[in-house]
């Protein structure tokens, strides 16, 4: 009897050992102005998703960033990322975009994460020739 109770207690600790560690997968978010994006963007940087894919459903232009990217923005700069325009695939480049970083809003566990990332603004001209970002690519650095 002891011995069947040993093999279970075995048993049953080497179901409960430590899972492998893998790398996590690329993240894909929308973009919506509301603190619950803020907070799965954070988890996904904590989490160190090599790439996180954020899509903007409703294109800003690059000189009116809403105050919340902006925030994300300056928090990769000051953190030694890069910040950088991309045309979209299809779209001339330009040569300078301004990014206004306007206001700085930054609460240091919100935009810690940031630290470790740089970002990709994906932008298309609309009809008027202005740079209207439609995505935004975060990638681990």
């Amino acid at each position: 009897m002891k011995i069947l109770t040993a093999v279970l207690i075995i048993l049953l600790t080497a179901c409960g050992s430590n899972p492998t560690r893998t790398e996590p997968a690329s993240s894909y978010l929308k973009y919506i102005n509301a603190n619950s994006f803020d907070q799965r963007l954070s988890v996904a940087m904590e989490q160190e998703a090599p790439e996180i894919e954020i899509d903007i459903l409703s294109p800003f232009s690059s000189n009116n960033i809403p105050e919340r990217v902006d925030g994300w923005l300056n928090a990769i700069s000051e953190n030694g990322g890069e910040v950088k325009p991309k045309p979209a695939e299809g779209e001339r480049i330009i040569e300078s975009l301004k990014i206004v970083l306007g206001n700085i809003y930054q609460e240091f566990t919100r935009y810690a994460p940031a630290k470790n990332y740089s970002a990709e603004l994906i932008y298309r001209r609309n009809e008027n020739g202005e740079a209207m970002i439609e995505k935004i690519i975060l990638k681990k650095r």
